[in-house]
C-alpha cells in the first residue's frame, strides 16, 4: 500500500502543478481583462467629467444664487 502512494506520489504532485498552471493563466487574463474595463470606465468617465467642468468654469461668472417666481 505505502509503495503504491509512493509511486503515486510523482503522478499527483504533476497534475497539482499543471492545476496552479492552468489557474494562474486565468487569473492572469481575468486581471488583464479587469485592467482594461477601468482603463476604459476612466476614460469615459474623464469624458463625462468635460461638460461638467465647462460649466462649472462657466458658473463662476453666474450669478451665487438664482430666484425663481412662482407664476
Amino acid at each position: 500500500m505505502r509503495k503504491r502512494a509512493e509511486l503515486a506520489l510523482p503522478a499527483a504532485h504533476e497534475n497539482l502543478e499543471t492545476q496552479v498552471h492552468e489557474r494562474t493563466l486565468q487569473l492572469r487574463q481575468a486581471n488583464e481583462t479587469l485592467q482594461l474595463e477601468a482603463a476604459r470606465r476612466r476614460k469615459v468617465e474623464e469624458a463625462l467629467m468635460i461638460p461638467w467642468q465647462r460649466l462649472a468654469a462657466a458658473s463662476g461668472s453666474l450669478p451665487e444664487t438664482i430666484g425663481f417666481r412662482s407664476g
